[in-house]
C-alpha cells in the first residue's frame, strides 16, 4: 500500500514575519535566479523580490546568495521577527552553524550569520520544495528577468497557484 505526505506551508506566529527564499541556476549561461516571498501570520504576501545572478557556476551558491539577499530584503522591509525558510538544507544548517566556514560559500554564509544578529529574533527553518513554490517560481521568473523586480503588499501573477495552493493547505498547527 502506497502512503504520501502532504505537505504544508505552515504562517509565522502573529509576531513573525516568514521570509521563502530560493534560488535557481543555469549552468549553460552560469547564472542564477533568486526568489524572495514574505508573508504574515495570515499567508497573505508583504512583500516579494525576484533577481538575477550572473557569473556563478555553482547551484549551492546561488542558494547562498538568495539566503543572504533575503536577510537583506527582510531588513530593508523593516522586519524585525522572521523566520527564514528554505528548502535548501545544506545552506539553513551552515547559517545555523558558529564554525568558521571556509567552504566555496563560506563568505556568503559568514555574511548571512552577520545579517542574522541584526534582526530581534530570527529563526532558521528547512523546509521541502513543495512548500516553497512560492519562492521557487520567483527565482525561476528571477534567472530570464534582466533586471531585480520588486513587488510591495503585492505578488505577480506567475506564482499565484503556489500562493493559492498554499493558502488552501493553510493550518496554524
Amino acid at each position: 500500500m502506497a502512503s504520501f505526505m502532504r505537505y504544508k506551508w505552515k504562517p509565522p506566529g502573529e509576531d513573525f514575519v516568514k521570509i521563502n527564499f530560493d534560488g535557481s541556476y543555469d549552468r549553460g549561461s552560469f547564472s542564477g535566479g533568486i526568489g524572495i516571498v514574505a508573508r504574515n501570520a495570515n499567508g497573505d504576501v508583504l512583500d516579494a523580490k525576484a533577481a538575477r545572478i550572473l557569473e556563478v557556476d555553482d547551484p549551492f551558491l546561488v542558494e547562498a546568495q538568495a539566503a543572504v539577499a533575503a536577510l537583506e530584503f527582510a531588513a530593508d522591509c523593516g522586519f524585525r521577527r522572521i523566520i527564514l525558510e528554505g528548502d535548501a538544507l545544506c545552506i539553513i544548517k551552515r547559517l545555523q552553524g558558529c564554525n568558521e566556514d571556509r567552504s566555496l560559500i563560506g563568505n556568503q554564509i559568514e555574511e548571512g550569520r552577520s545579517r542574522i544578529s541584526n534582526f530581534h529574533h530570527c529563526k532558521l527553518l528547512h523546509c521541502s520544495r513543495e512548500c516553497n513554490g512560492a519562492a521557487h517560481g520567483l527565482a525561476k521568473f528571477g534567472l530570464h528577468n534582466s533586471s531585480d523586480s520588486i513587488w510591495m503588499e503585492d505578488y505577480p501573477e506567475r506564482i499565484h497557484d503556489a500562493i493559492e495552493t498554499d493558502m488552501f493547505y493553510l493550518t496554524d498547527e
